[in-house]
């Protein structure tokens, strides 16, 4: 469990200028950590599983000042559902001390194809970095009509404010840390 996911498509990525960073891609195939050969992405909800041929992604960061990051991803996984995720980061450095925050929200709904999937993640951390201690509060929380939708492999949403070993989904289901 602990060794990393493998994709298997294309991506480019440019630095389209010293603010702009983008990002497109097309990934076909996934490697989940507990197995060996590649094979289609799919989702499983209510005891259906369906296969998509792909998923098709862009993910735009500005930097808006040095100190205001800003980011906008949006993934299609083909013919099962769509994610949009913003997400703002500011870092405030002091001789003594960093503070860093970070909001992110999230939001998957149904491609109106198979399933019926309405759902958001939203999520704020705090970190207060002292000399070699740091110190952090953060809070997540699954809103909306459904569960929250990962493809089938256990394939981590490392963007989450909070992610674990057994993941971060559920309808309803909040964290605090």
């Amino acid at each position: 469990r602990q060794l990393l996911a493998s994709y298997w498509g294309t991506n480019l990525r440019s630095q389209l200028s010293d603010q702009l960073y983008a990002e497109i891609g097309r990934v076909e195939k996934v490697s989940p950590r507990n197995e060996e050969d590649f094979k289609k992405f799919s989702f499983t909800a209510n005891g259906m599983t369906k296969e998509s041929d792909g998923l098709n992604y862009i993910d735009l960061r500005y930097q808006f000042t040095p100190s205001l990051k800003g980011e906008y991803y949006f993934g299609n996984l083909e013919d099962l559902y769509n994610k949009h995720y913003v997400g703002l980061e500011h870092n405030w450095k002091q001789p003594n001390f960093a503070l860093t925050s970070k909001f992110k929200y999230f939001n998957a709904k149904n491609d109106g194809n198979t399933f019926d999937i309405d759902a958001q993640n939203i999520g704020v951390l705090e970190t207060l970095k002292v000399k070699n201690h740091t110190f952090g509060l953060g809070y997540q929380q699954i809103i909306g009509e459904s569960a929250y939708p990962l493809p089938d492999g256990f394939l981590p949403e490392t963007y989450f404010i909070n992610w674990n070993a057994t993941g971060f989904f559920k309808k309803d289901e909040k964290s605090y840390h």
